[in-house]
């Protein structure tokens, strides 16, 4: 079971990213209920002022991991039946209280909306709306007095909201089906990681070979030189012909094991297609690196020492193991790295 609790400054869509873990199963537990059940009991009116006021006394009798310790009983006994979400978390203490007593298993999401944006958003809430004054008065409370930067620094997911309610809630969709939450050890989220030029290029291949017709295998290749991009070409029919997709598989029609017989095939192999194309447009191959989906097939091998490429990267083993001994000797480097993510991740 994980404890996931959601961190941003006021008006940056907290409750909104809460929400959303709630409807998938989450059980919410919202850490200013204690402030607003603190001020009606009192009598007085739910308000920044007052709401403010409340806060503060609660942290001077509890200390200032006081919202997380009186939540702690609520917290576990959630726990017994699902996973839990924090909405609202605002100090340092607290984010490290819950740390400390959840370990792997608590995980901090942060919400990121601009100063301009979060402004405008509390002007114009139906409820407690606040000034541009008292919005930028409370920012500063909380960074100055709560030390509130501390667990939106240290999140381990970040949610950038700088558009719409539906753009943020799809986002947030996202980030629970793709498995990151649940996962056995908490992960930075992936925004934050810059793939290597291998993966970076091979994962252009992967996409490349999306546009194949080959009923068997989706091949995809790229051909690179000085980190650009020189030709591409995927597996498939001769253009303008019919291709595997509207006729069936020659191969399978006549049983014809993967990695023989290439000469009984309707698709031109990826390899060649990335060939062709550079020679359609006058660009030479000469000491460049081929990034392909799978190793080469004989065939494909021989016209790349041909175009005396340099280099041949790829992680899927194709069946014909022959390209080995032949790139070996034309002096071709030859690199099966481990297959990248077919996640694609980037900041809106």
């Amino acid at each position: 079971m994980k404890v996931v609790a959601i961190v941003g400054m006021s008006g940056s869509g907290k409750s909104e990213v809460a929400r959303v873990f709630e409807q998938k199963g989450f059980v919410r537990i919202r850490f200013g209920d204690l402030t607003d059940r603190e001020v009606l009991r009192r009598g007085l009116e739910l308000n920044e002022e007052n709401e403010r006021h409340v806060r503060e006394e609660l942290r001077e009798e509890h200390g200032m991991a006081a919202y997380a310790n009186l939540n702690l009983p609520a917290i576990d006994a959630a726990l017994q039946r699902s996973n839990v979400v924090v909405d609202g978390l605002y100090s340092w203490e607290e984010y490290k209280l819950l740390k400390e007593h959840y370990g792997e298993g608590f995980l901090v999401v942060t919400v990121y909306s601009s100063p301009g944006a979060r402004q405008e958003r509390l002007s114009r809430r139906p409820i407690r709306p606040l000034t541009v004054a008292e919005s930028v008065s409370r920012d500063f409370a909380e960074i100055s007095n709560l030390g509130k930067g501390g667990p939106i620094a240290m999140a381990d997911f970040t949610l950038i909201n700088e558009s719409s309610l539906e753009r943020l809630i799809e986002k947030t969709e996202r980030l629970i089906a793709d498995g990151r939450i649940n996962s056995p050890l908490p992960r930075v989220m992936r925004e934050s990681h810059r793939p290597s030029i291998d993966e970076y290029f091979l994962k252009v291949a992967s996409v490349v070979a999306e546009r194949s017709t080959c009923l068997r295998h989706h091949v995809g290749a790229v051909a690179v030189r000085d980190k650009h991009i020189l030709s591409t070409g995927y597996n498939g029919a001769a253009a303008g012909l019919k291709d595997c997709l509207e006729l069936g598989c020659l191969r399978d029609a006549q049983d014809i094991p993967s990695g023989t017989r290439h000469e009984v095939c309707r698709s031109i192999h990826a390899e060649q297609n990335c060939i062709i194309q550079a020679s359609l447009h006058g660009v030479s191959l000469e000491d460049c690196t081929v990034y392909c989906t799978h190793t080469p097939c004989i065939l494909c091998a021989r016209m790349l020492v041909n175009t005396r490429i340099k280099r041949f990267v790829s992680f899927g083993k194709y069946a014909d193991d022959s390209f080995r001994e032949l790139f070996a000797e034309a002096g071709i480097k030859v690199d099966i790295v481990q297959r990248p993510s077919s996640e694609i991740t980037h900041l809106d």
